[in-house]
């Protein structure tokens, strides 16, 4: 005990020496009060189980004084490791990011974890042998009662800390046990659940966002951006490429483009600057890596890291996260006709291959196929991942491979600079190579110089959006708040580097986000690409409309909710009193949002993604009128014929019967008609279906317009309100012939199909 207690000393003053600014005593003296708490629980405990008379012969308490010892012992040693190499205790993040240990792995951790299972192993061996001498009983009830005052203690000291949170350093009154205790149950805690309280209304707008009616509040049928760019175009180009670069976790303050302090730090980045789009004053909206991506890409605030309950993204899992539905950015092009590749640096048994396959990519690159398939190598991995090179050298191959005609959407995540690394041995120090954050960053740079050299001089740099950003901001580890500069707050939420190259598009040389967030990168390179009119389930707006400037923005890691005000980040406990109202307003929009996360109501599963899903029963949920599912054949076997119904024209043009009427693919087009069910009755609602030689599409769609003149005709005064009228959206329907019909789910007396006698043509194709 008292070893353990010194060394927790050692580790503290260490930690203490090396911040920027003396801690004020009550932090000091809080955390070593807390610790000198545990550490005497600790021995309380195990005196007393020794006190009670010899071990060997007692299993039960054998078991117990195992249990304590370990316990406290190893968790003892990982929070003194953890303090030195990352500021903080283990904390959530750390937790959930467990996938990705491999890559801090390290001898000296290693050895470290050994050496202290054995200290375990020969304690616990000793303590079994040695005889001992039974305690008076009372001092064996002191003994107890002085440990549950000292736990009680404990408990008192860290209640007003929390786990949760992402910033780098202790807090007052945390000590190891008791810090490793609250992070596991926080990890563990249930996904955020309503508590009760009226939360915001349809049609409200909540931090920016109008919140719609219906099971899916967030839905919207475009992304609100103005009619045109505010800045002119010198040619035409129809459906650009798009590839996006996610460089792991950095900020934008070493960046010389943004000001960084280290001459010749990134002189490539420099050099894509200077012939592209900066953004400045623009900070990530969550962390770490698998928060990072999701929000990214769905501009959302995903409530998980990388673990759920601590079970992983790992495919196959029953309680995985990956089976909820977002609109993603990878979706929503490949609906627009685009090929969508991802290009991990991880090998395909990492979690992150499941997090990129639930965002809809039509094909993963992990580092096994880049290594096999397009670099030809069969070395060792580097911390189990590609290096930088490699993952760089793979998208040059792809690319210089490539012979589909289509426009793609490719993106890549490089982790060179991930925290607690320091570069392979084929990288670029930083000048004498002191700086391990500097290293990383600048070998980082030179492998997308490399890149860059390649792009730039091929055919993808006229008709390509390249975009340079990151996942999140870097972690606030020792070696990088040595280089991170004044005014720099150990959170995981800073200003992060943007870069846009659009040559066809005189953008400006520098865009000034006014401290707007990653949550608005999805919407700005729709707008890029001249979409707009897209359902989707996006929070944020273009960088480009600057109505949705608000003075102020919020970053979720979790239950914790940060701010954004004039530059500087805030985290939950000093938000400025000016921002008070609008952040609370903020912070509600987050938790409506991961309420919807566990209902699975962000975005309608098989809405446009080609899922092969049974007909919903009938809502009251206008906001899915004209979202498609595919219909398996025995829902339409099922079906018997019955009812009346008819289509009476398409984007204004009366139909014909034998003669198909052609929409474009992807495209929404507005139809009318009527339904009748065979009770003689207009239904509520139906699927207006378009069925092919293999496959049928069904749209949601209600009645409810007057047809005075088919109530007559059938001489049935149910059908008075028969008509319908819907836009639909084909996203994800194939081009070619299809029959309209009507299926009618009549719950007890089954479901209903009916032909209307009208033929689509979805793009080329002949009608038969």
């Amino acid at each position: 005990m008292a070893l353990l207690f010194v060394a927790y000393i050692v580790i503290l003053t260490v930690y203490f020496a090396r911040l920027p600014a003396l801690p004020g005593a009550t932090l000091i003296s809080s955390v070593l009060f807390a610790g000198m708490l545990e550490a005497l629980a600790f021995g309380c405990l195990c005196t007393l189980l020794l006190g009670m008379g010899p071990l060997r012969g007692s299993l039960p308490r054998t078991v117990l004084y195992a249990v304590i010892v370990i316990v406290f012992t190893m968790t003892s040693v990982v929070q003194g490791y953890a303090l030195l190499i990352s500021n903080s205790f283990v904390s959530v993040l750390a937790l959930e990011n467990t996938e990705e240990a491999f890559l801090t792995a390290s001898l000296a951790r290693n050895a470290l974890l050994v050496a202290t299972g054995a200290a375990c192993v020969v304690m616990l061996l000793y303590s079994w042998r040695s005889a001992g001498r039974q305690l008076p009983r009372r001092r064996q009830l002191g003994l107890l009662l002085a440990a549950l005052l000292c736990c009680a203690g404990v408990a008192a000291l860290n209640g007003g800390t929390s786990s949760a949170g992402s910033e780098a350093h202790l807090a007052s009154g945390q000590s190891p046990l008791a810090a490793m205790i609250r992070a596991g149950l926080d990890l563990h805690t249930p996904d955020e659940v309503s508590d009760g309280s009226p939360g915001p209304s349809a049609g409200e707008s909540v931090c920016g966002v109008i919140l719609g009616s219906g099971r899916y509040p967030f839905l919207r049928d475009g992304l609100g951006a103005a009619q045109a760019l505010p800045f002119p175009a010198t040619r035409a180009v129809q459906q650009p490429n798009v590839i996006v670069l996610f460089v792991e976790g950095e900020s934008a303050r070493l960046f010389e483009t943004y000001g960084g302090r280290y001459p010749g730090l990134t002189p490539n980045v420099s050099r894509m600057a200077s012939q592209a789009m900066v953004v400045d004053n623009y900070f990530n909206h969550t962390a770490a890596t698998f928060r990072g991506l999701q929000g990214v890409l769905t501009s959302g605030y995903p409530f998980h890291g990388g673990a759920d309950g601590g079970a992983g993204w790992r495919e196959g899992n029953a309680s995985s996260y990956a089976r909820r539905s977002y609109a993603s950015l990878p979706k929503l092009l490949h609906r627009r006709g685009y090929e969508t590749v991802f290009f991990s640096p991880h090998p395909r048994s990492d979690a992150l291959t499941s997090l990129v396959g639930m965002l809809g990519f039509d094909d993963i690159y992990t580092a096994t196929r880049s290594r096999s398939e397009l670099l030809h190598v069969d070395e060792p991995l580097f911390r189990q991942s590609l290096t930088d090179r490699e993952a760089y050298g793979s998208l040059t191959r792809f690319l210089q491979q490539r012979k589909d005609a289509r426009p793609f959407f490719a993106s890549l995540y490089s982790v060179g600079t991930h925290a607690f690394l320091d570069i392979p041995a084929d990288g670029v120090p930083y000048r004498d190579g002191d700086e391990p954050s500097l290293n990383t960053l600048h070998t980082t740079d030179a492998e997308f110089g490399a890149f860059y050299d390649y792009f730039m001089s091929s055919p993808y740099a006229a008709n390509t959006i390249l975009v340079l950003t990151v996942d999140h901001a870097h972690y606030a580890e020792p070696p990088y708040v040595r280089v991170a500069g004044d005014h720099y707050k150990p959170y995981f939420v800073d200003q992060v580097p943007l870069l846009i190259h659009a040559p066809w598009l005189q953008l400006p040389a520098r865009l000034d986000a006014h401290g707007r967030t990653s949550v608005d990168l999805a919407p700005t390179l729709l707008q890029l690409l001249g979409i707009d009119k897209v359902r989707n389930s996006f929070l944020g707006y273009s960088l480009f409309d600057r109505r949705h400037d608000r003075g102020f923005s919020v970053a979720a890691i979790g239950r914790a909710v940060y701010a954004i005000y004039q530059g500087q980040v805030y985290a939950p406990g000093e938000i400025p009193d000016q921002i008070a109202a609008g952040y609370a307003q903020c912070r509600a929009l987050v938790k409506t949002y991961y309420m919807h996360e566990v209902a699975n109501t962000i975005f309608p599963a098989g809405a446009g993604h080609g899922e092969t899903v049974a007909p919903a029963p009938a809502t009251d949920d206008a906001g899915l009128d004209g979202y498609a599912i595919r219909l398996p054949a025995s829902v339409l076997a099922a079906a018997r014929p019955a009812g009346h119904c008819a289509l009476d024209r398409v984007d204004g043009n009366t139909l014909k019967r034998g003669v198909a009427t052609t929409v474009r693919p992807g495209q929404p087009f507005t139809t009318g008609g009527w339904v009748v069910d065979g009770g003689g009755t207009a239904p509520a609602q139906f699927r207006l279906l378009l069925r092919g030689d293999s496959e049928a599409y069904g749209f949601q769609a209600r009645t409810g317009v007057p047809r005075p003149d088919v109530a007559r005709v059938l001489q049935a005064s149910e059908a008075v309100r028969s008509g319908f009228n819907i836009t639909v959206y084909p996203d994800d329907v194939p081009a070619g012939t299809y029959r309209m019909m009507s299926l009618v789910d009549r719950g007890a007396a089954g479901t209903e199909i009916c032909d209307m006698q009208r033929q689509l043509l979805v793009g080329p194709g002949h009608a038969p």
